[in-house]
């Protein structure tokens, strides 16, 4: 509340009257929060009058009261700063909830204002004087707004995707962070989607019979709800990223045809527009695509809807931006997909 941020309105809890009041304010629905041990939906529930807290209340301690938030998704972002003030950040993911517990994220989130939440996650880790990881859970509302959660000071589950999806996992990074090393490039390998195993482990045969699939096995014994492992797929193409555990009758699609160009502002005083329509029309005939051929854009300069605008009109062609999310290091991961295709033409 201090730093000015975004958040669920809340209010600590002493009293069945401090509880009332506040539920009173707030259409008689809340979420009840203990301020420790709370994880994986443990030390959380939803409360509608004073008796769905009798048994906490009853322990004399503190609570943490705050409204209840009508969001659309969960996301989160991932970021770390080291002892010099250097700050970095992943691209914000979303995350998908199952009875409380996290069971898969998707990185990048899709369709996400990736500025709005690294933003919150840099002023949070300044204003607290964070030192390593800083995981800052969040509520995206349908307006598009971010309300913050929770905060996790430590390498996260929200970030285990970064072990083979980044350049720099958040486990390296809290340690490059905590010694008062440079700090890494977060910069993505490509899309990613991570499952978290609940309960018991999948297959390893199964799993590692998917192309770009690692599974992580945790050593802990399975009990239901607790996370024992987590699977991680990375691809070029979102598409392939719509991963499903074996058992599940998800079917992981083969990418279409692909096509990279490179577009950029070289003249910001002239015509954008109509130069960036022919030369993605110019990059298509060079690759020698058809209408209803897909394209993937990369642009420094938020050009997508220019691109979308102009040259789907005159090359017939469909349009996917296989990079969304990754403004805040777009150049090294634009890099990368250009060393692994040079087939693709850039312009």
């Amino acid at each position: 509340s201090e730093l000015g941020l975004p958040m669920p309105d809340w209010a600590e809890v002493n009293s069945a009257a401090d509880l009332n009041d506040f539920l009173a304010k707030h259409g008689s629905v809340a979420i009840l929060k203990t301020p420790t041990g709370g994880y994986d939906g443990k030390g959380v529930r939803v409360v509608r009058s004073v008796a769905d807290a009798e048994d906490w209340l009853a322990l004399g301690k503190p609570l943490l009261v705050e409204e209840k938030v009508d969001f659309v998704r969960e996301v989160a972002q991932l970021s770390a700063r080291n002892v010099s003030g250097e700050w970095k950040s992943w691209p914000l993911v979303q995350t998908v909830q199952k009875d409380g517990v996290c069971a898969e994220v998707l990185s990048p989130a899709p369709n996400a204002d990736l500025v709005q939440a690294a933003m919150i996650a840099k002023r949070i880790a300044e204003g607290l004087d964070v030192t390593g990881v800083l995981a800052v859970e969040m509520f995206e509302t349908a307006d598009g707004k971010y309300l913050i959660n929770e905060l996790a000071m430590r390498p996260h589950n929200s970030g285990h995707f970064s072990i083979e999806g980044s350049l720099t996992s958040q486990f390296e990074q809290h340690l490059r962070a905590v010694l008062g090393l440079p700090l890494g490039s977060p910069a993505p390998r490509g899309h990613v989607a991570m499952l978290n195993a609940i309960g018991a482990l999948p297959d390893p045969a199964a799993v590692l019979a998917v192309p770009g699939a690692r599974l992580h096995d945790y050593g802990k014994e399975a009990r239901p709800g607790r996370k024992v492992g987590h699977v991680t797929v990375v691809a070029d193409d979102d598409w392939l990223t719509e991963l499903h555990l074996p058992g599940d009758r998800g079917v992981v699609p083969e990418p279409g045809p692909l096509v990279l160009a490179k577009v950029e502002y070289l003249n910001p005083g002239g015509s954008v527009k109509d130069r960036i329509a022919v030369r993605m029309v110019d990059a298509a005939e060079q690759a020698g695509l058809q209408p209803g051929d897909r394209v993937g854009i990369w642009s420094p300069n938020n050009a997508e809807w220019v691109v979308t605008q102009f040259a789907t009109a005159k090359a017939g062609l469909i349009l996917v931006n296989i990079n969304p999310a990754y403004r805040l290091a777009e150049l090294e991961y634009a890099e990368q997909l250009f060393r692994r295709n040079r087939q693709w033409p850039v312009i």
